[in-house]
């Protein structure tokens, strides 16, 4: 019946006629999920696309439901085979499902929370997922789980955003009197930062889309941000790295380097520096009178820097390399290099996945294990120039040179979930985090789109 139930459409008799002699069988079936939610009703009442990922139409169900006798006291559902309640569940947000329905009792905990449900409802998401390390991932069940969780719901959120009403979304204009290059959040998303080439960064309430504050103290294009728990940190082209208290918004610490601040990526206490000098820093800014770190690393300027972990940073340049190196030995010994012949522009390390965003439009996805030279995945989401790049497990997040940010599937040939388009000019960079989408550019616009 499983089997049946998986067929293609145009297939669907069978399993129909089979279903409905089982629910005479049953003779009645009382579905309660908590409120009341009945099961055939939503089916009856639902789209036509509203079929769960391919399985059984919402006509079948209907033929179904009306088989149920009216005697609704014989059986209940907790009496139901496993294979009906997961056909039911299908329907249901799998978060709903786990967090609600599993709660209900041990054989419903037991059901919901078997892998090979998980499993199944991911297999009917797109594929290839994810992009990298396929294999090794599907045999823990809890990152099917929470995979299959947050990719269900960036569909949901994304792919109907335009028509939620209950979206939260802001286009802020002028926010800044020059074009503005870099865009972090903090605070769960609820505090948005942008860097500007007027030498400020602006402080950002995201869920009411007004201005908080106002710093000043660079006297140099502000190039890059980053944030932790509690500090900002920003590089410029005044040469100055500073780090600033969330709270307080107020300098703690800065540091004078020998060069503009083109790249920046903090770890703890140690801030990493790349610079249009061909040098990268290390910085700790608890005593930033000294370097720790500082080593002449690409022919020409570089451009981004990702820490894969305490011990392993990668860097792009200017003069078309990737190279990796280790940060352990104190002098910056380059472990591997790589040549292309697209310039790559952004960069984002999340999850396993090493993405660049390059000139040409495309997305490149890397398995850093298994060295910088292998290429798994190679996306054309743009028609040029892919300055800001964002990934986790649930969507991977976009802007380019055409004024376009692109939310994607997170797999191989990704369907766009969405689509935004309310800069006039070019779009320089993007953060998500906490479901909050920011994304700044040349027209001196901030779009927060929650």
């Amino acid at each position: 019946l499983h089997k049946k139930m998986n067929t293609p459409s145009d297939e669907h008799d069978a399993p129909v006629e089979e279903l409905i002699e089982l629910s005479d069988r049953l003779h009645s079936v009382q579905l309660k999920i908590n409120d009341g939610l009945s099961v055939p009703r939503v089916a009856i009442e639902s789209e036509g696309d509203a079929s769960p990922c391919g399985s059984l139409s919402s006509t079948s169900v209907c033929c179904i439901s009306r088989q149920i006798s009216s005697d609704m006291s014989v059986l209940t559902l907790d009496v139901l085979p496993s294979e009906i309640i997961l056909l039911i569940c299908s329907y249901l947000p799998l978060r709903f499902v786990i967090e609600n329905f599993g709660a209900v009792c041990v054989y419903f905990n037991d059901i919901v929370n078997d892998r090979s449900a998980y499993l199944t409802r991911m297999l009917k998401l797109p594929q290839s997922y994810p992009l990298v390390n396929r294999t090794a991932r599907y045999d823990d069940c809890n990152w099917c789980k929470e995979t299959t969780i947050l990719r269900e719901e960036a569909r949901d959120k994304w792919t109907h955003y335009k028509d939620n009403e209950e979206k939260n979304m802001h286009i802020l204009s002028e926010t800044h009197c020059g074009d503005i290059d870099a865009v972090v959040l903090a605070n769960q998303g609820k505090l948005c930062f942008t860097g500007s080439r007027d030498r400020q960064i602006g402080v950002w309430n995201t869920t009411e889309g007004k201005r908080i504050s106002t710093l000043t103290s660079h006297m140099g294009w502000v190039w890059c941000l980053d944030t932790d728990e509690k500090s900002l940190y920003s590089g410029s082209w005044d040469n100055y790295i500073k780090m600033w208290d969330l709270e307080t918004l107020s300098v703690v610490s800065e540091y004078k380097s020998k060069a503009p601040v083109l790249a920046l990526r903090n770890n703890l206490n140690m801030i990493f520096t790349g610079h249009f000098n061909k040098s990268i820093q290390a910085i700790d800014l608890r005593s930033p009178n000294t370097d720790v770190l500082s080593f002449t690393a690409h022919s020409k300027s570089i451009l981004t820097l990702e820490l894969l972990n305490e011990n392993q940073l990668i860097s792009t340049s200017d003069d078309n390399t990737i190279k990796m190196f280790d940060i352990r030995s104190g002098k910056g010994k380059c472990i591997e290099c790589a040549s292309w012949s697209d310039l790559i522009l952004s960069s984002c390390y999340q999850h396993g996945h090493l993405l660049y965003g390059t000139k040409k439009g495309n997305i490149v996805v890397i398995d850093p294990s298994f060295g910088i030279n292998k290429v798994q995945t190679l996306l054309k989401v743009h028609a040029k120039n892919v300055t800001g790049i964002f990934y986790y497990p649930g969507a991977i997040f976009s802007s380019g040179l055409d004024s376009v940010v692109n939310i994607l599937e997170p797999n191989a040939n990704p369907k766009v979930l969405a689509s935004f388009q309310d800069h006039s000019r070019n779009v320089n960079a993007v953060a998500f985090q906490n479901d909050v989408l920011a994304s700044v550019g040349g027209d001196f616009k901030l779009c927060i789109y929650a």
